[in-house]
């Protein structure tokens, strides 16, 4: 006899749990703005002062959902606020039409703004982007204001200052649609379709939630100059070089501090080499900062194209002088850009490996290079005896003996020259190996961004057909509205692909390519080229209409996939050059370069990896 036992397994059934798709908005379930984010004051983020909001004014006439917060901005100051709009269906409100209050219904204090289109009741109308948000910049008008909060983090400080009434001081809140009179007798504050306040008896009318921010002046910073010093320098740094040929320049700082920064130069000084091709064009972009630690705007400065020597005669631009140097003004932010023109030829040395610092050295011998650094302000002739080397106002490098006076920092920029593009090797890029196109960002969706379902992917089919770097996605466009992909494409050996011709399959796959419409749009192709750092935009408008199917849910990429048998979808890849018709017998889809998918027999030839983006159509 054998005795077999087994687990009971219970299955209760419960309702499925409630999805409101309402878009009317209720007390309960309100529209919602939200300032996201600030800038140009003076503490780091606003001061949260909600639960003290709830309990004096909050819960009694205004929506529980409201936040209420403190700013500070210095008189004659500038703000920028961004606000985020979402409707009671918990999607974003795109292309909608609202209202900042600078004054919101005459609340306290008299602080003064001006912007772009502000009424005389401080009322400035704005419209939500694709995406629910929308941008408002002030200036405050104030003067003479003197009494500064002693702590920037207090909210009980920032509270005085409004009552007290030494400070100017306004509450601002954002208004979905235009604000309108009340004529109910109940106090109602707000517009035609959204109310975001009303007298007690009233509440349960309010729709619409809102941050309530409050901004009050303080007197406006002066910040003392600051001696830059050995100790503490001015800095100035290459934030960004686009037509090199490697990644990002290559760092040599450590060598560099053992073989002279730290003999002649500022402890601060970075040493890195990149590669420009003969004839190539580059884009410095340079953050000045001062000794004060503040960004040094308006400052005037100069790229040293031949710095130390090197030959100078390398390069070309706008304004460039006899000894290779090109002036320029940093912005309101401390950054400066400049562009130069190669005017080498027939450099017949490529490196090997374009990752090691130790071949690019090597290189420096045998192929034409310069050094670059940045100065603040105008270089001038060293007659100190000392070996100094800089402007009138900042010391880069001195001799051993007199290091002490160096007081700027800068970044020591090798350029070393290789062939031109047109002698560089043919594309190299294998299965393993693959040349990479990345859906980067993609703005106009209803989603907050693109479901990743890429692991059932790689079971079902990119396994089977495509690069094992493939990656597959869902996302929701409204019917009739616009999106914008922006995409970066990477060689095999980890470039970027700059300038490269790329076409973006609109209707990949077999997909009905009447969803959409773009300038350009051919066949279901739209042809664009990267630029220098291998990114490329495209926006299409969806064509579709009386698409009537909602998701209950935007996060669940099972709900997606159910939808693409009864909405309308396609799928996007990109492919790297131009589209050619397949003749193997492979199934092979791509260009006459780079190969996408293939037949499982000729999976081994795919040699490019793109996203598989999926756009469903929703209602708008």
């Amino acid at each position: 006899t054998v005795n077999q036992g087994t687990d009971r397994v219970d299955f209760i059934v419960i309702p499925n749990a409630p999805t409101n798709n309402s878009s009317t908005p209720t007390y309960s379930n309100p529209d919602v703005a939200t300032m996201t984010s600030v800038t140009g004051i003076e503490n780091a983020s606003p001061l949260d002062f909600t639960s003290n909001g709830d309990q004096w004014f909050i819960d009694q006439f205004y929506s529980p959902g409201d936040h209420w917060n403190f700013s500070y901005v210095p008189a004659g100051g500038s703000i920028t606020e961004t606000w985020h709009v979402v409707g009671a269906d918990g999607k974003a409100k795109a292309n909608t039409a609202v209202t900042l209050e600078t004054g919101f219904v005459a609340i306290g204090g008299s602080a003064q703004w001006s912007a772009t289109g502000i009424t005389q009741n401080g009322y400035v109308a704005g419209t939500t982007d694709p995406s629910g948000n929308v941008s408002f910049t002030l200036t405050n008008t104030n003067s003479s204001v003197t009494t500064a909060p002693g702590d920037l983090t207090n909210g009980w400080t920032a509270l005085d200052l409004e009552n007290g009434g030494q400070n100017p001081w306004t509450r601002m809140v954002l208004v979905i649609g235009s604000p309108v009179a009340d004529t109910s007798g109940n106090g109602l504050v707000g517009s035609t379709t959204d109310t975001i306040s009303a007298n007690g008896s009233a509440i349960s009318m309010v729709n619409q939630a809102t941050d309530l921010a409050d901004f009050i002046v303080v007197p406006a910073v002066v910040t003392p100059p600051v001696t830059p010093t050995y100790a503490n320098p001015d800095v100035a740094t290459l934030t960004s070089v686009t037509g090199i040929q490697n990644a990002s320049p290559l760092d040599e700082t450590s060598n560099g501090d053992q073989w002279f920064i730290d003999q002649y130069y500022s402890p601060g000084d970075h040493w890195n080499l990149s590669y420009v091709p003969a004839g190539g064009s580059i884009t410095e972009t340079w953050h000045v900062v001062g000794a004060n630690g503040k960004a040094d705007a308006n400052a005037a400065v100069t790229l040293e194209t031949g710095f130390a020597g090197n030959d100078a005669s390398h390069w070309t631009a706008t304004g460039i002088d006899a000894n290779g140097y090109v002036a320029g003004t940093t912005d309101p932010s401390g950054n400066v850009s400049f562009t130069l023109t190669n005017s080498d030829v027939n450099v017949a040395t490529a490196p090997g490996d374009l990752t090691n610092p130790a071949t690019a050295l090597g290189l420096e011998g045998s192929n034409p290079w310069t050094r670059m650094v940045l100065v603040l302000g105008t270089p001038v002739a060293d007659t100190s005896g000392n070996g100094l080397v800089g402007s009138t106002t900042d010391t880069i490098s001195a001799n051993a003996a007199s290091i002490s006076m160096v007081n700027q920092a800068t970044d020591l920029v090798d350029f070393i020259v290789t062939p031109g593009a047109t002698t560089q090797p043919t594309n190299s890029a294998t299965y393993a190996n693959p040349d990479v196109a990345t859906m980067t960002s993609v703005t106009g969706i209803d989603n907050a961004s693109p479901l990743d379902f890429t692991s059932n992917g790689d079971q079902w089919f990119i396994d089977q057909f495509y690069s094992p770097g493939d990656h597959w996605n869902f996302s929701y466009v409204p019917q009739g509205g616009s999106i914008t992909e922006t995409w970066h494409v990477q060689k095999s050996d980890g470039t970027p692909d700059a300038n490269a011709t790329v076409t973006l399959l609109a209707g990949f796959a077999g997909n009905d390519v009447s969803h959409w419409s773009a300038p350009g749009l051919s066949n279901g192709q739209l042809t664009g080229t990267t630029d220098p750092s291998g990114n490329v935009s495209f926006t299409l408008t969806n064509a579709d209409s009386g698409v009537t199917t909602t998701p209950g849910d935007l996060t669940n990429g099972w709900t997606a996939l159910g939808l693409e048998g009864s909405n309308p979808w396609t799928r996007m890849a990109l492919v790297i050059g131009t589209p050619v018709a397949d003749n193997s017998g492979n199934g092979l889809v791509g260009s006459t370069t780079d190969k996408i998918t293939g037949s499982a027999s000729a999976i081994s030839m795919v040699n490019q990896a793109t996203d598989l983006p999926d756009f469903i159509v929703v209602p708008s």
